[in-house]
């Protein structure tokens, strides 16, 4: 019920807010015990005590000022309680309409204007379960409150400390971190100014958790802030690591049609270790979870992915289309990772040198994964690859299927919706 989650804002001894008005009346007492003794005759100086004196003054007053701040937002909250349950007794009848009334969408407009409603994701510390859920707070509620009701609505107490817990703006269409929430930066700032006081919010919010030796990342709004599923670098705590044959980098295109395609296209991690890749990849959303017009790429470093590149410009492609409706059956996404583990496993024996790099795109009418190669006319290489990556995959597609190589040049010049195949198997 409303009444019982606004009374717990102020009856809640344990919690972030508390501790810190508390901290706060602590350093208050400590500086009056200071001033007094210095202010006392027999006190002997031995600095310049007015100086001093003056900054705990001005401390003291300020100190005053936040508790008084604080003393008013609880006041609010108290006279909302009283609102909420009058509400809720005004006109009660039968028990369904009770129950109707209790609801977020009963309450009287002025009372909406009170509360901010987020939707609030985390990833679990321990299954890794990508989790959501509503979170409703006071719009005059500070962050350290706020903190604690994601943390107790998430259920993350048994798992991990709130200490190593911070809220961030989360997009959840671009799955992009925007802004980390830091306590030490937002601890006095309400829910309501953060969220700059309008009621239709133009982020999410997202409890992030950390490693007990890990340093948060820090997101700044505007920036070129990483996507969700790559915090990698920080989760990788083996004391041996495996390092890869070549070093390879993950790249994300954006479907966002008001920016040119070069724009959209984002540079998240250099991998070159076997530890570091299953971080990444276990931290990131599977192909078919991404927005429709959203591709993943993995390149070897130095290798763009695009035809233009001096690696790729005289290549090709071995290109496989999947089926929309295989996505619910798995064949997307265990395909690409089989993908994946082809390349960096280098399973192309000596025609390994030729790869580039391979793709996914997500896409409304189907999905296709390619694997590119660095000359299409090296048809040794070109036919190699693709019986090698053809045997692979084809445990995870439980039909009769064909992969087509196409070289750049004649998909950049295609007429219609297709290119032509230079070789099919």
């Amino acid at each position: 019920m409303k009444v019982d989650y606004l009374r717990s804002l102020t009856s809640d001894t344990n919690s972030a807010a508390s501790k810190l008005r508390r901290g706060i009346s602590f350093e208050i007492d400590d500086c009056k015990f200071h001033l007094k003794a210095m202010t006392s005759p027999d006190y002997q100086p031995l600095v310049d005590n007015k100086r001093i004196i003056e900054k705990l003054q001005e401390r003291i007053t300020l100190m005053n000022m936040e508790l008084m701040t604080e003393r008013e937002r609880n006041e609010k909250i108290i006279k909302d309680i009283k609102d909420l349950k009058d509400e809720e007794t005004e006109g009660a009848g039968d028990e369904e309409t009770r129950n109707k009334r209790i609801g977020h969408d009963s309450l009287n407009d002025e009372t909406k204007d009170q509360i901010c409603s987020f939707t609030l994701y985390c990833n679990h510390p321990v299954t890794e379960e990508f989790m959501d859920s509503i979170l409703e707070v006071h719009k005059d509620e500070l962050l350290p409150t706020v903190l604690d009701k994601a943390y107790e609505l998430m259920e993350l107490a048994p798992f991990i400390p709130i200490e190593r817990c911070r809220l961030v703006k989360y997009s959840y269409e671009d799955d992009v971190m925007e802004q980390s929430l830091d306590l030490d930066e937002f601890q006095h700032q309400t829910i309501g100014q953060i969220a700059g006081g309008t009621r239709h919010y133009p982020f999410d919010l997202f409890i992030e958790t950390r490693e007990e030796n890990e340093i948060f990342d820090k997101y700044n709004e505007g920036g070129n802030n990483i996507i969700l599923m790559n915090k990698t670098e920080h989760l990788i705590s083996a004391p041996e690591r495996h390092p890869l044959q070549n070093k390879w980098v993950l790249w994300y295109l954006k479907n966002d049609k008001q920016k040119k395609w070069k724009d959209n296209l984002r540079k998240i991690i250099c991998i070159d270790t076997v530890e570091e890749f299953w971080s990444v990849y276990n931290h990131i959303k599977p192909p078919s979870r991404i927005s429709s017009g959203c591709d993943y790429m993995l390149f070897k470093e130095g290798i763009e992915p695009m035809w233009d590149d001096k690696a790729n410009k005289d290549g090709g492609r071995w290109l496989l289309n999947i089926d929309k409706r295989e996505r619910k059956d798995g064949v997307l996404d265990n395909v690409w990772i089989e993908t994946l583990m082809c390349l960096i496993g280098e399973v192309f024996g000596d025609s390994s040198d030729d790869i580039c790099g391979a793709m996914v795109r997500n896409r409304t009418k189907g999905d296709k994964i390619s694997i590119w190669t660095r000359f299409a006319k090296n048809k040794e290489h070109v036919h190699k690859i693709g019986h090698v990556y053809k045997e692979k995959v084809q445990v995870h597609i439980h039909r009769r299927f064909q992969i087509q190589y196409q070289s750049h040049l004649d998909v950049a010049k295609k007429i219609g919706s297709s290119s032509r195949a230079l070789f099919t198997i």
